[in-house]
């Protein structure tokens, strides 16, 4: 975390977590990413594919994402846990103040880390509105639990990084919820969800 000592802004650094089986709709939620004018933070995408079993066309789309401030990986273990095993092995790149959830999917709307960073404060969680099947959706505690990942950010506090079986919507936000204080941003959506089930990401 920096100061910019014109404004006296405190200026957070923010690390994105993308799990992905390499679906098309990846480019437009890096794309969401790159276009974001706050330029402190990081995008790690853990491909969930083998590298071995990766086809050419989705080799072509790796390369069209790439980004000096994206790291692209490779979880390479067997699972089926829907990406929480992807997001567990991506912790350990984290290098931001504050980490959210991205599916490949899912896009970010206007300039998310901008207004992320001018209402934190102390707080070591947040939530935020997201457009969702084209409705506003704010859900914030008590009813977390049923929170999107694309929905709240905090600091990388939990769980730990061994940990391959959490529940990002879950047992991660109980955790959040009875033992931190938590922000709601008041804004406009700032990330379009558009996953038609579960088990997509």
């Amino acid at each position: 975390m920096v100061t910019n000592s014109a404004l006296g802004i405190m200026e957070r650094t923010f690390s994105v977590i993308t799990p992905t089986i390499l679906r098309p709709s990846l480019i437009e939620t890096c794309e969401s990413i790159d276009r974001q004018s706050y330029h402190r933070w990081q995008h790690i995408v853990m491909v969930d594919i083998p590298i071995a079993d990766i086809p050419d066309e989705k080799l072509t789309l790796i390369d069209r994402i790439k980004h000096p401030n994206r790291l692209i990986r490779y979880c390479e273990v067997a699972h089926k846990n829907v990406g929480n095993t992807c997001k567990s092995r991506a912790f350990k790149y984290v290098c931001g103040d504050y980490l959210l959830y991205l599916d490949d999917d899912d896009s970010y709307l206007g300039e998310v880390f901008e207004i992320l960073n001018g209402q934190i404060k102390d707080e070591v969680w947040g939530v935020f509105p997201i457009e969702r099947f084209g409705e506003i959706f704010f859900n914030f505690p008590p009813r977390m639990c049923h929170t999107c990942s694309n929905q709240f950010f905090y600091k990388p506090l939990y769980p730990h990084p061994d940990n391959d079986n959490y529940c990002a919507d879950g047992e991660l936000i109980d955790l959040l919820r009875e033992r931190h204080p938590y922000l709601v941003i008041n804004s406009t959506p700032l990330a379009r969800v558009t996953k038609q089930g579960m088990g997509l990401y």
